[in-house]
């Protein structure tokens, strides 16, 4: 079974590396983040799983956020739920936010 988590992060720094570990710890194979224009060290936090076959991570500029035309929610939803099937071929997909650990009991998610 292939578990893929799903991010959408903004100016997180604090716990990105964290949340990450703790998803990898519970057994997720993958992560698709979207760092939504972060500007308090996010960005170059996740620049060091660029490469990393676990990861496929889309950085937003502040234009593309916050400029004249930012993406329709529901249309950008469905880009990364296809951009999750074409690079990872998930059997679930983990909705999360940078502040959630979720707790398994000593558990994986497999």
């Amino acid at each position: 079974m292939k578990i893929v988590a799903y991010m959408q992060v903004g100016n997180e720094v604090a716990l990105i590396d964290a949340v990450i570990s703790h998803t990898l710890a519970l057994g997720v194979d993958g992560f698709v983040i979207v760092d939504a224009a972060s500007h308090d060290g996010t960005a170059e936090a996740l620049r060091a799983y660029v490469g990393d076959p676990r990861f496929d991570i889309v950085f937003l500029d502040h234009d593309q956020v916050y400029g004249p035309n930012p993406p329709d929610p529901i249309a950008f939803g469905r880009e990364m739920i296809a951009r999750m099937r074409a690079r990872f071929d998930p059997d679930w997909v983990l909705r999360l936010d940078a502040d959630e650990f979720w707790l398994t009991d000593g558990a994986t998610l497999q």
